[in-house]
């Protein structure tokens, strides 16, 4: 038997146009969707929400890509 709930997924995207563009392509894909625009708000989603993908900028207000996957690896140990 396999599992078909849909896949958690977080946008991390500073760019109000990029980041419902890529919202919508994954939802129409089946995809359930958690959204913040900056480094910060990106962790506390991810610390709340727990999402199997991460879906992120390089270039955030407040930080980059490498940062986010750097604090997300820490957060994980």
């Amino acid at each position: 038997m396999t599992d078909s709930s849909p896949i958690d997924v977080a946008v991390i995207e500073d760019d109000p146009d990029q980041q419902r563009l890529i919202a919508r392509v994954l939802e129409q894909a089946g995809f359930t969707l958690s959204t913040a625009s900056d480094m910060r708000s990106g962790l506390e989603l991810l610390n709340r929400d727990r999402p199997k993908v991460v879906v992120c900028d390089y270039e955030l207000p407040d930080g980059d890509g490498i940062q986010l996957c750097r604090a997300i690896r820490q957060n994980a140990d």
